[in-house]
């Protein structure tokens, strides 16, 4: 049998981009090939004027052996190159207008950045479309003060351990801390009517399985980062909470290099966050609404209407409130702001993603148990 032909695919080739002023089949005044556009003040072709543009960028010199007679077209062209120089000059091309290669250089960053800015203008021009601000009216205000009472009481508060905990050994401290971290959040996620109508499993998969608590965790963190010191704002000691004389308000900074964390990565990474989130200035009520959507994941309970209808209402809720705060009108830089927050937060959701399992990899599943089990010690 003989072979099969072998079928090459043919490269598909653009057509070359054609100014309007040009006439179709017009030709280059130099050589007689198919012009592509004026260059230096003569129409010509692509060849003519790299040709004429590398003569004058170099300053390079040629002579003619047959008298300044050559015939110049597009066989003979590169025959006598003193004759094509001659006739380029002759048809109008102006060696004043060939840049060298500085500003070639300046020239070429300049037109990619009209190129970029452009780019931007077009997006912008999208978002202005499909992001129409949200009205007043299906704000739900109540919600929105409801939410971030509860976020201030329960989840945006000291973390403040019992005296035994400094004698705790390492993994009796990482429980311990799980523990009272879980037990916020529970009782964040149950000032949420939906949230108690919730069986058992409905609430796991929304609180632990969906990776909430931890979400909810490292956006509080993040946002007690000074990123200038590159330290982390903590509550001072209970003993100097206790004391008389003390002012409660007075926060303590540790530097994150000095934190012992595992996995070591961690503390880097939360600093990269915190940097990320600094441009938005998130109030408490942003951060409240933040953790609902962060516990509210409609993927987590697919078939449930109601938590798929409060995610939406939430959604409604950040971005009235990040319009509120944000400031410059219908400005790029203000559009850019409410996708640009999106980004982060699929950045930070990633991030929790990363180190979810290795918060649980550390932890003595006998002690800690299921979270949800302590819904009587919680209320």
């Amino acid at each position: 049998m003989s072979p099969s032909p072998v079928h090459m695919r043919a490269r598909s080739r653009a057509a070359p981009y054609m100014p309007s002023y040009l006439q179709q089949g017009q030709k280059c005044v130099v050589c007689n090939d198919d012009a592509t556009g004026l260059h230096y003040r003569a129409i010509t072709c692509e060849g003519c004027k790299g040709f004429f543009r590398r003569v004058c960028q170099r300053r390079l010199q040629f002579s003619c052996k047959e008298g300044e007679k050559c015939e110049i077209n597009k066989e003979t062209r590169n025959v006598c190159q003193h004759c094509r120089l001659l006739k380029c000059v002759a048809n109008g091309m102006s060696p004043e207008l060939v840049l060298n290669e500085f500003d070639r250089c300046a020239k070429r960053k300049l037109i990619e950045q009209n190129r970029r800015r452009r780019q931007i203008e077009q997006v912008h021009s999208k978002l202005r479309r499909r992001s129409q601000p949200v009205s007043p009216e299906i704000v739900d205000q109540a919600l929105i003060k409801s939410l971030t009472r509860e976020y201030c009481a329960n989840v945006d508060v000291p973390l403040v351990m019992e005296s035994d905990f400094q004698f705790l050994d390492p993994s009796e401290q990482f429980n311990a801390l799980l523990k009272e971290i879980l037990r916020r959040t529970y009782s964040f996620a149950t000032s949420i009517d939906l949230f108690r109508t919730l069986s058992s499993f409905e609430q796991e998969c929304l609180l632990v399985k969906n990776r909430a608590w931890l979400e909810i965790q490292f956006l509080r963190t993040i946002h007690q980062i000074d990123t200038v010191e590159r330290a982390l704002l903590t509550a001072p000691p209970p003993s100097k909470i206790k004391s008389p004389n003390s002012d409660s308000s007075i926060q303590s900074r540790i530097k994150l290099a000095e934190l012992v964390i595992e996995p070591a990565a961690l503390s880097q990474d939360m600093l990269i966050l915190a940097e990320a989130f600094q441009e938005f200035n998130l109030d408490n009520a942003q951060l409240a609404v933040l953790s609902a959507i962060f516990i509210f994941q409609p993927e987590f309970l697919p078939g449930n209407a109601e938590v798929a209808s409060l995610n939406s209402t939430l959604w409604t809720c950040l971005q009235s409130l990040v319009e509120q705060n944000t400031a410059g009108g219908d400005t790029p830089e203000r559009m850019a702001h409410w996708p640009k927050l999106h980004i982060k937060l699929a950045h930070l959701r990633a991030t929790a993603r990363r180190y979810f399992s290795a918060f649980f990899e550390r932890t003595n599943s006998d002690k800690l148990g299921n979270p949800l089990s302590f819904r009587a010690e919680f209320r």
